[in-house]
């Protein structure tokens, strides 16, 4: 039950297809997901299609501040949560 391995678990070990994709916290894998697998799988959110580009993220016409310094130019994939809008 992934609520109450989140909610109970002191590390979480996410697996896709027998293999160890990431494995940490609850707050590491909600809030740096290892990549896109892991963070549909822990779930509550929507990804988009985005590009990075001079410090900026894109989403269609919006623009916002890069987050992360280890983004580099180029397409992207932002997961968004509604506690995060």
């Amino acid at each position: 039950d992934q609520d109450e391995a989140l909610a109970l678990a002191d590390r979480i070990a996410v697996l896709n297809a027998g293999r160890l994709v990431q494995a940490g916290s609850a707050s590491a894998l909600l809030d740096d997901p290892a990549d896109e697998f892991v963070a549909r799988f822990i779930g509550g959110g929507i990804v988009l299609p985005a590009s990075v580009l001079g410090g900026f993220v894109r989403i269609g016409t919006q623009a916002c501040p890069r987050i992360r310094t280890d983004l580099h130019d180029g397409p992207a994939r932002v997961l968004l949560r509604p506690h995060q809008i």
